[in-house]
C-alpha cells in the first residue's frame, strides 16, 4: 500500500490560491461537513481532527473557528502546503503536512477527506487506510465522486 501514488493537480487548481470571498463566505460542503461531526462526536470529545488532502488549507481555517483542539492538515504537494502555512499561521494548534497520506501514522478522533477520494486509483487502498487511522470511536467523512 505505501508504494500507491496519487497526484495532485496543484497548477490547474482553483484552490492554488487562497480567495477572500470563498473565506469569508464558508462552503456548503465544509458547514455540512462541522454538522456532521457535531451529529456524531461532542466537542469536548475531540481531540484532534486530520484533513487528509487539505489542500490550502481553507476547510481547517473554517473549523478553528469552531473547534478548539488540534489539527493536522496532510497534502502531498508543496505548493498547496505553502498557501496552507500562509492562510493558517496565526494558529498555534494546526500541524501541516506535506506527505504521502499513505506514510501517516497516529490515531485520530475525526478525519475528513474532501474532494480528494477522485485523485486515487483505488478507492479501497484509501478507505483502509482512512479506518487504520481512526481512533476507536472515531469518524471519518469522505466526501467526493466514487467510480
Amino acid at each position: 500500500m505505501k508504494k500507491t501514488k496519487y497526484l495532485t493537480s496543484y497548477k490547474y487548481s482553483p484552490y492554488a490560491k487562497i480567495n477572500k470571498k470563498r473565506i469569508k463566505k464558508a462552503k456548503f460542503i465544509y458547514r455540512f461537513t462541522k454538522k456532521l461531526i457535531l451529529n456524531n462526536k461532542k466537542k469536548e470529545d475531540i481531540k484532534n481532527i486530520c484533513d487528509l488532502g487539505c489542500a490550502n488549507g481553507e476547510f481547517i481555517f473554517y473549523l478553528a473557528k469552531h473547534f478548539k483542539t488540534k489539527f493536522i492538515g496532510v497534502d502531498n504537494d508543496k505548493g498547496f502546503i505553502r498557501n496552507a502555512e500562509k492562510l493558517l499561521s496565526k494558529y498555534d494548534n494546526v500541524q501541516l503536512l506535506k506527505k504521502n497520506l499513505f506514510n501517516l501514522k497516529g490515531k485520530f478522533d475525526v478525519i475528513t477527506c474532501l474532494g480528494t477520494a477522485t485523485t486515487f486509483p483505488f478507492i479501497n487502498e484509501l478507505m483502509h487506510k482512512i479506518i487504520s487511522l481512526l481512533s476507536p470511536q472515531g469518524v471519518a467523512i469522505i466526501d467526493g465522486i466514487f467510480n
